[in-house]
């Protein structure tokens, strides 16, 4: 019985492609087209999996209770902080470092890692707009 219709769409699609790979490779004899085959039905595989097996967090909602959830809230809450605080340490680190050195490079990292910074930012704020309206 298909447990989740999404991933078996995908296994479908997946082994679709793949055949469509292989058809190709056996055209052109080329290597890259049989490695996109290969993986192919390697992510098809785990879709096929995922599909017809029980989802892990269903299985831990029956065995979960509240305390549970608020110290799994709360764990998530605390490493969102620590990983906010790193990302900034690390920005301020690279934008000294290019200022000190001069070096392009630096400027690049710390670019990176304040869109990740913001995308971190921008994903809390719509989650939890989406969480309070669901709610």
């Amino acid at each position: 019985m298909i447990k989740n219709k999404r991933n078996f769409f995908m296994a479908i699609i997946m082994t679709l492609l793949s055949f469509v790979a292989f058809i190709i490779y056996m055209k052109s004899n080329e290597q890259r087209y049989f490695i996109t085959m290969l993986i192919g039905i390697f992510y098809a595989m785990i879709q096929y999996h995922q599909a017809f097996s029980t989802n892990i967090f269903e299985e831990l909602k029956i065995y979960n209770d509240e305390r549970d959830d608020f110290i799994i809230m709360k764990t998530s809450h605390l490493l969102v902080r620590i990983m906010n605080y790193v990302l900034f340490i690390m920005i301020c680190i690279f934008l000294m470092s290019y200022v000190l050195l001069g070096v392009d490079t630096l400027l690049v990292i710390s670019l990176t890692l304040v869109g990740v910074l913001v995308f971190v930012f921008l994903g809390t704020l719509f989650i939890n707009i989406y969480l309070e309206k669901r709610n």
